[in-house]
């Protein structure tokens, strides 16, 4: 019995799960996590009171996020097309060519507020004081956030931009609970390609070469990364 992906496959996975790992960086360190977190501190700065109705939500949004992305994706958004009678197929995990794309939506909704919680917790440790002399001094509020607010939360930055990138190299729940690497090999992972090859046709020497591999290549992933943001923190 021949293994579920061959050799050759194992190029195209990791190239399929680099992609990921960039448009998952892109939006949730951009829109999902810092802009949402900006908001967030914004609204809570008025008082302490407004924190646990916001924390309690999104702490659990780890939990539920994966299924309840899954069910919008699958049930929702298909009942909402029916019913305004328009003619989009939106059942993205079952095409081989959109796969990638609902997963990544899914990631994105099930991380989110993860890296949210992070940005806040960075927006709120920088001096407002800082603010205040770049407003005397006349800066605007892109000028701001160029210059006071990014350089500040570069920590934060680096915290999360190595989680998704290593979280998106090694995605295996998510596909366990949807697609099992389906269609066919379109959303086939390392990790279910190693998982695969060790417990389901018994490749204990071809499994443990790929896990050693994919350590080291996470490895030299985060200390390249570590390397790149540390020389653009700046110390309060």
């Amino acid at each position: 019995k021949s293994p579920v992906l061959v050799r050759r496959d194992l190029p195209g996975q990791l190239a399929n799960r680099v992609f990921q790992a960039i448009i998952r960086e892109a939006i949730d360190i951009v829109a999902s996590g810092l802009a949402t977190a900006e908001d967030v501190d914004t609204a809570i700065a008025a008082g302490m009171a407004m924190r646990f109705p916001v924390w309690g939500p999104l702490k659990h949004l780890d939990a539920i996020g994966t299924d309840l992305g899954l069910a919008v994706q699958e049930t929702v958004l298909p009942d909402i097309c029916a019913r305004l009678h328009l003619n989009w197929n939106l059942q993205l995990l079952g095409n081989a060519d959109t796969v990638t794309i609902g997963l990544t939506i899914a990631n994105i909704w099930q991380w989110s507020g993860l890296w949210m919680m992070i940005y806040l917790a960075a927006l709120q440790s920088i001096p407002t004081e800082y603010y205040e002399a770049a407003k005397i001094d006349g800066a605007n509020g892109i000028q701001k956030f160029i210059k006071i607010t990014v350089p500040l939360l570069m920590p934060a930055i680096t915290t999360c931009t190595i989680g998704l990138t290593t979280g998106a190299l090694k995605t295996y729940d998510i596909l366990v609970t949807s697609t099992q690497g389906g269609p066919g090999r379109a959303s086939t992972s390392i990790i279910y390609y190693l998982y695969t090859a060790i417990f389901e046709h018994k490749l204990y020497g071809y499994g443990s070469s790929i896990a050693v591999i994919l350590i080291l290549l996470l490895l030299a992933v985060a200390v390249f990364q570590i390397r790149l943001f540390r020389k653009k923190e700046v110390q309060l």
